[in-house]
């Protein structure tokens, strides 16, 4: 993890704002269950909501077929942050290792 945090920190983030990243680390272990959370989300503002299929690479965004959606829906975005939260509290979701 420490690996990909440094790359994706140093390399693929063009800013220096940085949001909350979170991972499953489920996607990590060696033995686990092979489940990992495919889906891309993100609220900005409690009000936008960006949800899609693609990972966040060029592959993805150049050659794949994907598929997301960007909506301004205030409710939507209190339900997403509100699922997100609840797997972050569970640690099913971590934060991604800062630099």
């Amino acid at each position: 993890m420490r690996r990909f945090a440094d790359a994706f920190w140093g390399v693929d983030w063009p800013g220096s704002t940085r949001p909350s990243v979170y991972y499953d680390p489920r996607s990590i272990e060696l033995d686990g269950p092979g489940a990992v959370l495919h889906a891309k989300a993100v609220v900005a503002d409690n009000e936008a909501v960006f949800v899609t299929s693609a990972n966040l690479t060029d592959a993805a965004l150049d050659r794949n077929i994907e598929l997301g959606i960007f909506l301004r829906d205030r409710a939507l975005a209190a339900s997403v942050t509100s699922h997100l939260q609840g797997l972050i509290d569970r640690e099913l979701l971590r934060p991604l290792p800062p630099v």
